[in-house]
């Protein structure tokens, strides 16, 4: 792994303040395990395949019950219940908890990948039992398995992972996956709500293999490659006066560029890096404005690297990233067109503007009113808060203060301006899902507007 600093970019503009130099030594930072919400894209990359088939009509009340290559096990007090729960999923039964979701899953061998289909019922679905919790899960990765009841040892810990599966019903159920990559072999999962809740999950068919990764032509935020289908850079872990955002990418050819968006809004120093495993990795990386999303001419705040210089990682501390909304960079390669791997580590080293605390997700779709076709669409509320939907599917996620009414705007090209009320989120939630639907311009025909 190389790291080395990179001397700042030779640029007038500044607001952005001073920018000092420092070193990240390569022992410093290990990449985290690979995480994929595709089953396809995870297949392709890993190599994994189907290790528990699909799963039994019962028992409908057990503490642990294995399934082809895989054991799942039930934490205490909460039980296994395999049945026909939903439509959502392709086989005919599916797994559910009697009581919450407290889940563990044990592979019968150790793989480097593995991943497990889930669908998270809304409450029209015709078999939620008790109140319908919208889940966050805590997701464990462990080298070594452990007694049901128990956790997986601390100095056995892969890595940590939160996973919010979508919500799915009918009519048009959307049952999600999720998968992940270490290059520790991964013996056992456990799988946890924070929050203990009687939600309604239905799990299905297991996933794993024990190829060691390739480069993968494509990463889990593919499509990225422009400012409307940016991946969201979102809080990996809070420690202090630190919060780290990480997230790991690809580089797949010669022309690929990786856009990424960072919504909350920071008046504090951060720390930016890049760093991967390839020593010819060679990359630059422009900060804009937000409002680059809609503006191909907004011109970059601040540019680090120089593909006039040697290969390296970019490290940099950039005193007071203060812009005035949220901040887009672009991550664009310099030269070579192999398959590259490729960290990026966005740290707060003091207090942001918001904390973790404070804000609530705020997530869902933006379509056409009359068609039900995606829209990219720019997002904001009236507090400053920014987000954007992804034009292949209407995808859009921001993060939003609690305690305070949001009024949301929502502009896109050819439609008309949309705005919906956000009422107040109280402290204990963390989640809102909120589709958005607006409508084409009126053209202005002989006899009127069609």
């Amino acid at each position: 792994m190389t790291v080395v600093a990179i001397r700042p970019f030779p640029t007038p503009l500044l607001l952005l303040g001073a920018i000092a130099c420092s070193v990240t030594y390569a022992g410093e930072f290990q990449a985290p395990t690979y995480e994929y919400r595709d089953k396809q894209t995870f297949l392709e990359a890993t190599g994994a395949s189907d290790v528990s088939g699909a799963l039994p009509s019962g028992p409908s009340s057990a503490a642990e019950t294995t399934v082809g290559g895989v054991t799942f096990q039930s934490h205490p007090p909460s039980t296994l219940n395999f049945a026909a729960w939903t439509e959502g999923l392709p086989d005919p039964f599916e797994l559910a908890l009697n009581g919450d979701e407290e889940l563990n899953i044990v592979l019968g061998t150790p793989a480097l990948g593995v991943g497990f289909e889930v669908e998270q019922a809304t409450n029209t679905h015709p078999n939620i039992n008790g109140s319908n919790v919208i889940s966050d899960f805590i997701v464990v990765l462990c080298a070594e398995t452990f007694d049901r009841g128990d956790a997986c040892p601390t100095a056995s810990v892969i890595s940590t992972h939160r996973f919010h599966p979508p919500l799915s019903g009918p009519p048009d159920y959307a049952p999600s996956f999720f998968g992940l990559w270490a290059a520790t072999p991964i013996a056992q999962l456990s799988i946890r709500e924070p929050t203990a809740a009687d939600g309604n999950e239905f799990f299905g068919r297991v996933f794993a293999g024990s190829e060691p990764r390739l480069s993968p032509l494509l990463d889990q935020f593919e499509t990225d490659d422009s400012p409307q289908s940016a991946s969201t850079l979102e809080l990996f872990q809070s420690q202090g006066f630190e919060r780290q955002y990480i997230q790991p990418h690809s580089i797949h050819n010669a022309a690929d560029q990786d856009w990424v968006f960072h919504n909350v809004r920071l008046d504090r120093d951060i720390r930016f890096e890049l760093i991967s495993s390839d020593p010819s990795f060679h990359a630059e990386v422009a900060f804009f404005d937000v409002d680059r999303f809609s503006d191909a001419q907004e011109p970059p705040l601040l540019v680090l690297g120089d593909c006039g210089a040697a290969p390296a990682g970019i490290d940099e501390m950039v005193d007071s990233l203060n812009t005035p909304r949220s901040t887009m960079f672009q991550i664009r390669r310099c030269s070579g067109s192999a398959p590259v791997d490729y960290t990026l580590r966005y740290t707060v080293i003091r207090n942001a503007s918001f904390s973790n605390e404070q804000v609530f997700r705020l997530s869902g779709s933006v379509t056409t009113a009359s068609t039900g076709d995606p829209v990219g669409a720019f997002i904001r509320s009236n507090n400053g808060e920014t987000g954007f939907s992804n034009p292949a599917n209407g995808a859009y996620r921001m993060v939003l203060t609690k305690n305070i009414e949001h009024l949301i705007t929502i502009e896109s090209p050819n439609f008309e301006i949309q705005q919906e009320v956000i009422g107040p989120v109280g402290f204990l939630e963390s989640e809102v899902s909120l589709d958005l639907q607006v409508n084409p311009l009126g053209l202005l025909f002989a006899d009127g507007f069609e």
